[in-house]
């Protein structure tokens, strides 16, 4: 009987690097900021039970706006032609993920407004 030795390769496929430029990234943290700062309004809004106006309230919609618009300005920079940014606006393609993530803000980001 012959033996063979057994190999079980155990990469994950995650040690190539995604080349990322740094708006992007600059963009990633301010998202979630925003995210973590709109996740605490609404929470303090329903554990209070009220709509009331609070300086914590207030001030985590401002943070999540505030870090959301500088966010689109990274997100506008690391464009290729930044002056045409509003095309994707426009053409909205469903199976593109960029689409569906400018979907999203701009559901988000008039919450946000509105939440402000």
């Amino acid at each position: 009987m012959q033996t063979t030795d057994i190999v079980i390769d155990f990469t994950t496929g995650l040690s190539g690097s995604v080349a990322w430029p740094w708006p992007i990234a600059v963009y990633l943290f301010l998202a979630g900021i925003s995210g973590g700062a709109v996740a605490l309004a609404i929470t303090i809004n329903l554990y209070k039970g009220t709509h009331a106006d609070n300086p914590q309230m207030k001030a985590a919609t401002m943070i999540g706006l505030v870090t959301i618009l500088l966010g689109m300005v990274c997100l506008v920079l690391d464009l290729t032609d930044p002056f045409n940014f509003w095309r994707i606006l426009i053409f909205y393609n469903p199976t593109s993920v960029m689409s569906i993530g400018v979907a999203a803000l701009l559901f988000y980001i008039p919450l946000l407004f509105v939440l402000t």
